[in-house]
């Protein structure tokens, strides 16, 4: 390996009673793609913070070019970690302005004699800095008229702008065509051998077997290996991110009777333009999970049936009835809920109080003839759903903002609950929440399938498909690829990967 520009020595951190990162050690060398990998919770996210100064280390140490880089004043710490940047899924670029001064939005780095900005020099400097770095973008293009693939090369060239040295990417071909991955994996190889270094995040396991020099793989806050890339088959990659896994022990014990009506069926549905269409069946009293890495088409499908997207053709059928795949919002009122991925863009109105947010699902019902909502049933409904889904709060009118993530969830759920729907389409239903909370959700939703209802669960945490699945359907590349009842997470994983 070439010599080490970021090393981890022993870094551990927790987070209230939460171990996030446990004696983790690593190193990145100049002209070295490494690959760090793991399933959600296994520490990824923390560990990036500590190697960007984001967060500082209970104990272990980072090292930038050989120096530890927390000693030292303010100023000289932060130089220290100026020389990594991270470069989001979704990178943060100004559309409206040219990828010139997006690569210079500090206006003091290009100003005229008299202080006013110099457009001039302020294109001729992005030109050589693309050149220097062989980077085929055009400094006076809008970024808005940038390619998904071009959009990521312009966010890696702002952070070598600021001199950084090793670029940490996050997911950056979950939104990518195959193509446009291409054009990025040559880019990555070109500036790679002029020795700029990268850490590359990604659930895509045959593209860190494809691209990354090493990788490291955590589980549980632990780095359980890193391996050399002769040693990145996707097949060991799937073993050491699941773990020894035997077929689950905590399987629901509630099974969908197959005597029961179908209760929901897909027909040729095509979540994605170019996909073949999916055709499932599900049934009142079960819970069927659906999973995929990022970009898979899990998501969309979840959000397709609930009736928050379109669908590119196909039919869904509920209770025997088709449902339009346009103008959904009958068919949600008549029996489909909802809780959406994001709670705080989608699922609540943050400084209304948990009575006006549980009742927005079913204004209708609990207004009076002369269409003014009647106070005394929105009260009553809000004070059964805190009682009923255990809402930790001061009172029926406390902002729902204020509360804390898990009773967040738990508002968002009761308000997609409120109608009684036959059907809950719930979309990562404990993402942000604290380990108590997620029991108490999962307790929730397992009551609610008891009940005969049909409980549809989007997640990429395979923990929680054992804890509330009693089917499950792995997407990829927006078509179902296989539905059992019975699973490893090996066997979900190298399903996901498209290895099986």
């Amino acid at each position: 390996m070439n010599s080490a520009i970021v090393e981890v020595r022993g870094v551990t951190k927790v987070f209230a009673s939460t171990r996030a990162l446990s004696d983790v050690s690593l190193t990145i060398g100049a002209g070295e793609v490494h690959g760090l990998v793991g399933r959600n919770g296994a520490g990824k996210s923390t560990l990036v913070a500590a190697m960007s100064g984001l967060i500082r280390p209970d104990s272990g140490a980072v090292l930038i070019d050989g120096s530890p880089a927390w000693q030292g004043t303010s100023q000289e710490t932060r130089a220290a970690f100026g020389k990594v940047a991270v470069v989001h899924q979704t990178p943060a670029l100004v559309d409206s302005l040219s990828v010139a001064e997006n690569l210079h939005l500090e206006p003091e780095l290009v100003p005229s004699r008299y202080g006013f900005l110099s457009w001039r020099r302020l294109n001729r400097e992005a030109e050589t800095m693309l050149a220097h770095w062989d980077l085929k973008l055009n400094p006076r293009q809008l970024v808005a008229d940038l390619g998904p693939a071009e959009r990521q090369l312009l966010a890696i060239a702002r952070a070598m702008s600021r001199d950084a040295s090793v670029i940490i990417l996050d997911e950056p071909t979950a939104a990518l065509p195959i193509a446009e991955a291409e054009l990025l994996f040559a880019r990555l190889r070109a500036l790679r051998r002029k020795g700029m270094a990268f850490v590359y995040i990604s659930h895509h396991l045959e593209e860190v077997a494809q691209i990354c020099d090493r990788a490291t793989i955590l589980r549980d806050g632990e780095v359980i290996a890193t391996k050399n890339a002769g040693e990145l088959g996707v097949s060991d990659l799937v073993a050491l991110v699941a773990g020894r896994r035997l077929n689950r022990l905590n399987r629901p014990t509630y099974v969908a009777d197959q005597r029961t009506p179908i209760l929901l069926a897909l027909k040729h549905l095509k979540i994605q333009p170019n996909a073949r269409g999916i055709d499932l069946e599900m049934r009142g009293g079960e819970a069927h999970a659906l999973v995929g890495i990022l970009g898979s088409g899990a998501e969309r499908l979840g959000q397709i049936i609930a009736g928050a997207a379109p669908a590119f053709g196909g039919t869904v059928s509920f209770v025997g009835s088709p449902l339009p795949l346009e103008n959904r919002s009958a068919s949600v009122v008549a029996g489909v809920g909802y809780v959406p991925a994001d709670r705080h863009a989608d699922g609540y109105v943050g400084v209304l109080g948990v009575r006006e947010n549980v009742a927005l699902s079913c204004i209708d019902n609990l207004s009076n003839r002369a269409g003014f909502v009647e106070r005394r049933a929105e009260a009553a409904l809000a004070d059964r759903a805190i009682v009923d889904y255990c809402i930790k709060v001061a009172s029926r009118e406390q902002a729902v903002g204020s509360l804390s993530g898990g009773n967040q969830q738990k508002v968002v759920i009761a308000r997609a609950l409120a109608r009684n729907p036959r059907l809950l389409v719930a979309i990562h239903p404990t993402r942000g929440v604290d380990v108590g909370a997620k029991e108490s959700i999962y307790e929730l939703l397992r009551a609610y399938v008891k009940r005969g209802n049909l409980l549809i669960l989007v997640t990429d945490e395979l923990d929680e498909v054992d804890a509330l699945a009693s089917t499950v359907t792995v997407l990829r590349e927006g078509d179902a690829v296989v539905t059992q009842n019975r699973w490893t997470h090996e066997e979900l994983l190298l399903a996901m990967e498209g290895t099986v």
